[in-house]
């Protein structure tokens, strides 16, 4: 599957899964958003992306942060104005029927 000139986000993308799903969608030609907590683990996922001739920009940003998540949607907006993909990736878990959390609780 190609993803040419789609503006994908995806969280939690600093390690594991999330770093794999970054580069393996960078390379088949998104412009990728790596959001997440740790700057330096995002920064390197960049330039990996950079490196391999791919686009990407990070933003930091813990989702369980509403200011961080509205910061993020803000980012994106001013920038592209639009989200093609979303890779939600970042966990947490939370015990409850769906629609229980408060804004505190995500």
């Amino acid at each position: 599957m190609r993803f040419e000139h789609q503006v994908t986000v995806v969280t939690g993308a600093g390690s594991g899964i999330g770093r794999a799903l970054a580069n393996r969608i960078a390379a088949r030609g998104a412009y990728v958003v790596v959001a997440g907590r740790t700057v330096a683990t995002f920064a390197a996922v960049e330039a990996e992306i950079l490196a391999a001739g791919g686009s990407c920009f990070y933003v930091p940003c813990d989702v369980t942060i509403s200011a961080d998540r509205l910061l993020l949607c803000r980012t994106m907006s001013d920038r592209f104005d639009r989200i093609d993909l979303l890779v939600n990736n970042a966990g947490m878990s939370l015990a409850g029927p769906i629609g229980s959390p408060t804004d505190d609780e995500l």
